[in-house]
């Protein structure tokens, strides 16, 4: 699970769908807090949960992700 502040949620989603193409939106979550991020590599798919908090910044957020999972 990964925290942003929640005035990134909008960035996060942009960012998600230009810079991280393999990655695609897949469903937001009625509370808004949280989406689904859904593998687009030829690797089997998987679910990430991205869970927004007012701990660590959108930055922090993407870089986890491209260390992680790239």
């Amino acid at each position: 699970m990964i925290c942003i502040n929640k005035s990134g949620i909008i960035q996060a989603k942009i960012l998600l769908k230009t810079y991280y193409k393999f990655y695609n939106v897949h469903k937001i979550l009625p509370d808004q807090s949280k989406f689904l991020v859904k593998s687009q590599k030829n690797a089997p798919f998987f679910n990430l949960i991205v869970i927004f908090c007012l701990k660590l910044n959108t930055f922090l957020l993407f870089k986890f992700i491209e260390c992680f999972f790239v």
